[in-house]
């Protein structure tokens, strides 16, 4: 390696170290390191990708986890190792870190939002106003797989479903037999959305957390249907832990778990005995985690989700390791509370054909990408909180559809904290950072997935949007309401013009507008609620422009949709830095709209400028926001889809809430300096007379 310095930083020149791949001395005992090279390295079915190691596996078309004892028991048939009928591993143990290091010359790019159904990964486009995913054949992760090889190879498709219905657009519901078989499970159809919502992120590459659903409830309330439910519809990527598996002592996760865990995207347990015995917090932790795990002589990075079934709950009083963080965020628990056994038997029979189990798994996927995080009733968030507590809550807890006052809400947070015995913090009691509540989304009572009821015939929407024009009544956009508006963006047209090329001749222009829309109703301008202007020093500030804290899941919303156009998009400003708690943007356009809006709702102009000026402090305003991309490039080239556009942000009104406040002004670009004039600077008498005969 070499070291050079340049503008007295040090950097390092590197190149890359193929040495190792071709051995320097020819010795004898080499042929099944050969045998890897030659059927599995030189044609690319070796790989790293999502932080995991895996390897392809031809004799069921699709790449699974080199820890996995399919992908051992293929391995040690390619190398010649024919005698190893148990313990396969171990016969591997010598050539491992070879194929590990094998797996690092092969990396991949990263999972886009995508499932792997049969054969192929499938990136998954949603549309809300429509009700319809699309599943479009993924473009190639890898770029060393064999020529010779299918295209498929390269799409990285890891332990799919076996089907062989591969779908191209799904409608939800869909047909929704196995739905509809479930709704006899489920009267609160809720609770069939956070399950629905659990599956589809098993499915949902990359996924996500909790990864753990418990059932609890009495034996014949349904559990064992729903989970024979999960193991049809996801045959071939779900297997099935044995009774006792998360009760036992084990201090390391026995060997039996283990391949469940690595060779499945979704584990079942049908019996947890929780009434009997405790949960193994460990294997617990290392299943719901993502975390990487040891298994047999190498370790692995598992993403595979679990479901299990307990007749009992986790006692909080002899495990309050539950109550931490790592587990809480890591499981959500739903009561079965169904007379399963007096179910008809037409009733009872699931559905067991390809296209009723994948139209369910379309189900479950569209949940998932309607909900950034798992759905669930306000009942079952306190069952997943409290556990064996659960009926001490219950004594003065109920639901409700009404608003709750900050004062009911207190009261609830107190009986939490002093039944659980836990200390909550006054920024939890105020409502923020709240980690118990931060995967979650609670349903209030009534409503479940838009779409999905018992005769699957309703349209609605979430209660904020469903007004005659959310766009001027809702302020705070979060990202489940951003997930159902359809974000438009025009295709980029170049605004090169004789004014522009006046300054910049060689610079060229492109801009594209940005639009919003529910259902009938459409925008182009989004509020950003309680935006924060900080004082700045600067001639024009306050007049032509100014800097503002605006909501950064709008901007994220903007640039997934770009994404999906194929426009790169960055969210920094290019004059002001943001940071991991406010956004920045330079906000142009504000002169004459900026003001007060009074009880009549008319709008009266102030100057910001003067405001920010006397008081030397900052402003916080309701901004009507409008955005746009931009795109400028020098030398004259034209565009190509590397190139990144920016955010622009124009003002269409901002009403001032409160004045005299304390914001710290963000990082800006350097000025440039202003020098002193010189003797040759100064204008001539006859120029003075030509500007004034101008009247300038």
């Amino acid at each position: 390696m070499e070291y050079s310095e340049q503008h007295q930083n040090t950097s390092l020149v590197w190149r890359q170290d193929r040495t190792w791949m071709k051995p320097m001395v020819e010795m004898k005992g080499r042929d099944r390191f050969d045998d890897i090279d030659k059927w599995l390295a030189r044609l690319g079915l070796l790989c790293r990708i999502d932080g995991g190691e895996y390897v392809f596996i031809d004799s069921a078309n699709c790449w699974t986890n080199l820890a996995s004892a399919e992908a051992m028991s293929r391995i040690n048939a390619i190398i010649g190792i024919f005698n190893a009928t148990v313990n396969i591993e171990k016969s591997l143990k010598s050539f491992l870190k070879y194929i590990v290091k094998r797996c690092n010359t092969n990396v991949g790019k990263p999972l886009p939002t995508s499932v792997c159904i049969g054969v192929e990964r499938l990136e998954v486009d949603i549309d809300t106003e429509q009700k319809t995913i699309t599943f479009n054949p993924c473009r190639f992760l890898l770029g060393t797989v064999s020529k010779e090889a299918n295209p498929l190879v390269k799409a990285v498709c890891i332990m799919p479903i076996d089907t062989d219905a591969i779908p191209q657009v799904y409608k939800f519901p869909g047909t929704g037999t196995i739905i509809a078989f479930l709704t006899s499970v489920f009267p609160d159809m809720r609770k069939l959305v956070t399950v629905m919502w659990h599956i589809g992120n098993a499915l949902v590459d990359p996924i996500t957390r909790p990864k753990s659903l418990m059932l609890c409830g009495p034996g014949g309330s349904g559990k064992s249907n729903l989970l024979q439910v999960i193991y049809s519809a996801l045959l071939g990527c779900c297997g099935i832990l044995f009774d006792g598996s998360l009760t036992s002592r084990a201090i390391a996760m026995p060997e039996h778990v283990a391949e469940v865990v690595v060779g499945n995207r979704m584990a079942i347990c049908y019996d947890v005995g929780l009434e009997a015995a405790p949960l193994n917090m460990s294997i617990f932790k290392n299943i719901s985690g993502s975390d990487y795990l040891r298994v047999n002589f190498t370790s692995c990075k598992t993403n595979c989700s679990l479901t299990l079934a307990t007749n009992g709950v986790v006692d909080i009083d002899k495990q309050r390791e539950y109550l931490s963080d790592a587990i809480l965020r890591r499981n959500v628990a739903i009561l079965m509370n169904v007379a399963a056994l007096e179910i008809p038997k037409t009733r009872s029979a699931i559905p067991d054909d390809a296209v009723s189990k994948i139209d369910f798994v379309g189900a479950c996927i569209y949940t998932r990408m309607i909900y950034e995080s798992i759905p669930i009733t306000p009942m079952d968030f306190l069952l997943s909180l409290c556990m064996s507590k659960i009926d001490e809550v219950l004594i003065y807890v109920r639901e409700t559809d009404e608003p709750v006052d900050i004062i009911s809400g207190t009261a609830v947070l107190r009986v939490l904290s002093q039944i659980l015995d836990i200390t909550l913090k006054e920024e939890v009691q105020s409502g923020r950072n709240a980690n118990a509540v931060a995967c979650i989304t609670v349903m209030t009572e009534g409503v479940a997935l838009p779409g999905l009821t018992k005769n699957m015939a309703s349209t609605s929407l979430p209660k904020a949007l469903n007004t005659p024009n959310p766009f001027e009544s809702i302020t705070n956009w979060t990202p489940e309401l951003l997930q159902h508006v359809r974000i438009k963006i025009t295709t980029p047209n170049e605004t090169t013009s004789e004014f522009t090329r006046k300054n910049n001749p060689n610079n060229r222009y492109w801009k594209a507008l940005v639009s919003f829309s529910i259902k009938d109703r459409e925008s182009r301008v989004i509020k950003s609620a309680r935006a924060l202007i900080p004082y700045v020093d600067n001639a024009n500030y306050g007049v032509d422009f100014c800097y503002a804290t605006l909501n950064r899941s709008i901007g994220e919303a903007i640039r997934d949709a770009a994404a999906k156009q194929d426009i790169n998009v960055t969210l920094d400003d290019a004059r002001v830095a943001s940071n991991s708690e406010q956004w920045w943007m330079s906000v142009n356009g504000i002169k004459g709209r900026v003001g007060v809006i009074d009880k009549d709702g008319s709008f009266d102009p102030k100057d910001l400028a003067q405001i920010l000026k006397t008081s030397e402090r900052g402003v916080m305003v309701n901004m009507d926001t409008a955005f746009s991309l931009s795109l400028s490039k020098g030398e004259t080239k034209a565009r190509n889809p590397q190139d990144v556009f920016h955010l622009k942000v124009d003002c269409s009104r901002a009403a001032i809430k409160a004045i005299n406040q304390d914001v710290d002004a963000p990082a800006t670009a350097t000025a440039i300096p202003v020098q002193r004039a010189a003797k040759e600077d100064i204008a001539s008498e006859d120029l003075m007379a030509q500007l004034s005969s101008l009247s300038i």
